[in-house]
């Protein structure tokens, strides 16, 4: 199922996790904990901006949430974060952009309790 920002791509991606951990060591923890402590901030930011109408700001939020989350195997909350960042190109709503954000903020918690499984 992949429309709007909904998808079913796994919370997070062990191939990427097996690459990074291999290739990072012990730096990989240090990495994952600055990751899972930016969420809350980028959440909302990214929300503020939505509620402001500040779309190129929400849009920089999350191309900048969907890139860290890219690289660290959180492959949902890219998907997610991606959908926001190229609203205009899927053609997407107000509304639609809202609950694209309701969306990454009901998965924050499990990317974050997966993540914190590894570190």
């Amino acid at each position: 199922i992949q429309n709007g920002c909904e998808n079913d791509d796994p919370i997070v991606d062990p191939d990427v996790i097996r690459g990074l951990t291999d290739t990072m060591g012990d730096e990989f923890s240090i990495l994952v904990m600055h990751y899972i402590e930016s969420l809350p901030h980028f959440a909302h930011d990214i929300g503020q901006a939505l509620e402001q109408k500040q779309w190129k700001t929400m849009s920089d939020l999350a191309h900048t949430l969907k890139s860290s989350s890219a690289s660290l195997g959180a492959m949902r909350l890219r998907f997610i974060a991606e959908s926001i960042e190229k609203y205009e190109e899927k053609g997407l709503s107000p509304d639609e952009i809202s609950s694209c954000y309701r969306n990454l903020l009901k998965h924050l918690p499990a990317t974050k309790n997966e993540l914190e499984k590894l570190i």
